[in-house]
């Protein structure tokens, strides 16, 4: 470790926690190369499951994360 205070379980109040699902969308048909791998998220927040959001790519849950974390601060 190099000493930061990086440990979750001393985030208290200021810390965020989600459940991460991810999974891949569709199936190539069937003799067909397969496509580009499409991968869809949704973030659960672990002290309010009800309001799970759903991201059709990587970069838009960056970037909701992105703000929730800088609307914390």
């Amino acid at each position: 470790m190099d000493g930061s205070t990086n440990n979750w379980q001393d985030a208290g109040r200021n810390g965020r926690s989600f459940l991460l699902r991810c999974w891949q969308e569709g199936e190539p048909p069937e003799g067909e190369p397969d496509p580009a791998i499409i991968w869809r998220f949704t973030l659960v927040p672990i002290n309010d499951p009800s309001h799970a959001r759903g991201f059709a790519c990587l970069e838009n849950m960056l970037t909701y994360l992105r703000a929730e974390l800088d609307s914390a601060a």
